[in-house]
């Protein structure tokens, strides 16, 4: 059976980081790491940077119509990489937009051949 790991992230609207969990065993963030900082600046990479920004600019200004899920790279402190199927969904909180993404690990959501 395959692993459940997943990465649940709030960010406001500046990408700032107010609520993290995570599974994954090599994923050694804590929680109390990350908030207060800017989640682009930790789990994006130089190179993806730009491209991530402006489907997370569009889900603020538009909602989750053209990027309810996205998929992309994050880095993590080892220097890996885990490419993941995020879930977006926008909310008010406190009278502040919110952006809520669950992302997955690619691969655990596809099905392999001949299954």
């Amino acid at each position: 059976m395959q692993s459940k790991d997943y990465i649940k992230v709030k960010m406001d609207i500046n990408g700032i980081i107010l609520d993290f969990e995570s599974t994954f065993e090599d994923m050694p963030h804590k929680k109390e790491e990350v908030l207060g900082k800017n989640w682009f600046d930790i789990f994006i990479s130089e190179s993806d940077k730009q491209k991530v920004l402006e489907v997370f600019r569009t889900i603020i200004k538009d909602g989750t119509k053209e990027f309810k899920t996205y998929n992309n790279d994050i880095k993590c402190p080892n220097g890996s990489h885990i490419y993941m199927d995020f879930t977006n969904t926008v909310f008010i909180q406190n009278t502040q937009k919110v952006v809520e993404s669950l992302g997955i690990e690619h691969y655990k959501n596809q099905q392999e051949p001949g299954l």
